[in-house]
């Protein structure tokens, strides 16, 4: 009923004080008739917003089905009507925290969609996912299906800056997730695909970018033994555009190298270190920092 007689597909509903009132006829049958149809505008908006708000207890119930009915008609509404947009958006983002992995498996798959059936609406529904993703205190599982939805959007074509901030908020998601703890394997994936993504068309030299390259690069020279091997793996997406990067780049890796004896027997990141060492070494440009670091590798 909401979709196909209530609500108009191409505005929000106004309050009865945000009418244009500077337009209402001054007197006759057509005042009454114009301030009868401002009110009943006013309580439709008012009742949609009580339904909005049952719909987002129901996103919550105990039961399964009640919730992947809820985020069907959450999403509905999103690519039907403008009215409580944002809203019914920060509904479908805050499930993909859902302790139940279905339903935010569910919510993931739903934005994705979202973003391609109106893809004037991926900055609204990306500036939602960055908020839900800084959330303090977010569980792994709620980061990384947050990730894989903004894995979802598509890559801005000709905008270097929107592909650049979407960049920044990969690498700053990263350093969130060292900060709270251990990178965990999914998560990490998912990061790595999404810069892997937006890398190409991002503008890699922006002010913001650089400072969260700068960060990683602290975190590779002094962090934990399995973070640093997390950041230099972000960071080998930057070595074939930048020279700059690469040096630094491969100066973090043979530092790795040296302290990696005392760790490797406890370290359960040996698959995403040979797997780091076999791609770096294999795009090293230089000779002798390739003879270095296999010279290393024959010492441990």
């Amino acid at each position: 009923l909401w979709l196909t007689q209530l609500l108009p597909k191409d505005r929000k509903l106004r309050e009865f004080a945000a009418q244009p009132f500077v337009r209402l006829p001054d007197a006759g049958p057509d005042r009454a008739t114009v301030l009868r149809v401002w009110y009943i505008e006013d309580r439709l908006r008012k009742a949609f917003a009580g339904f909005i708000h049952v719909l987002g207890r129901s996103a919550s119930d105990q039961l399964l089905f009640m919730k992947v009915f809820a985020l069907a008609t959450v999403f509905k509404l999103l690519s039907t009507v403008p009215e409580q947009e944002q809203v019914l958006l920060s509904i479908l983002t805050n499930k993909l925290g859902d302790k139940c992995p279905r339903v935010a498996a569910k919510a993931m798959r739903l934005l994705g969609a979202l973003m391609r059936l109106h893809p004037r609406m991926q900055p609204a529904v990306t500036h939602d996912l960055e908020r839900f993703l800084f959330r303090p205190n977010n569980p792994v599982q709620a980061r990384y299906y947050g990730t894989a939805a903004l894995n979802l959007a598509t890559v801005p074509d000709g905008d270097p800056a929107a592909a650049g901030q979407l960049l920044g908020v990969y690498l700053g998601l990263f350093k969130h997730a060292i900060a709270q703890g251990e990178v965990e394997h999914r998560l990490m994936h998912a990061l790595l695909c999404g810069v892997a993504r937006v890398l190409p068309a991002a503008d890699a030299a922006g002010e913001a970018v650089r400072e969260q390259q700068a960060a990683l690069f602290t975190v590779a020279a002094s962090g934990a033994f399995p973070h640093r091997v997390s950041a230099l793996s972000l960071l080998f997406q930057f070595v074939q555009r930048d020279s700059a990067v690469a040096d630094r780049f491969y100066r973090s890796l043979y530092q790795l190298l040296r302290a990696a004896p005392q760790h490797m027997p406890s370290t359960d990141r040996l698959a995403a270190l040979f797997s780091l060492l076999y791609r770096s070494l294999r795009a090293c440009p230089d000779g002798a920092t390739l003879m270095a670091c296999v010279h290393r590798l024959l010492q441990m």
